[in-house]
């Protein structure tokens, strides 16, 4: 199985690709908002080395560990932001990680 930061790139290299393809074909979605993906458990080894990493951070709110904007949009399209974190959350799935998409408007 692939490292941590391995599984982490993939994911976020993922997230990247959905939103660099929609939006070579579309314009920015105009609906503001925040995109973010929680681990858990909070415990797992998976997500005690994303925060060893400084890639996560502990949850509180919502238990486990988030993993704010993955891929890094610049956008500030609430949809491009569900899109990014989906993709990400669905490599994680992938490799057996519980995982969640989380968002909200702003």
């Amino acid at each position: 199985m692939p490292s941590t930061i391995e599984i982490h790139n993939e994911a976020w290299t993922a997230a990247q690709k959905v939103v660099a393809d929609y939006l070579s074909n579309n314009p920015e979605p105009g609906f503001c908002g925040f995109g973010w993906a929680i681990i858990r458990p909070a415990n797992s080894k998976f997500a005690k080395e994303l925060v060893a990493a400084g890639l996560a951070r502990k949850d509180s709110f919502q238990g486990g560990v988030r993993v704010w904007n993955p891929g890094g949009s610049y956008t500030q399209s609430m949809d491009l932001k569900e899109m990014a974190t989906d993709a990400y959350v669905a490599v994680l799935q992938n490799y057996g990680i519980k995982a969640e998409s989380h968002s909200r408007a702003d």
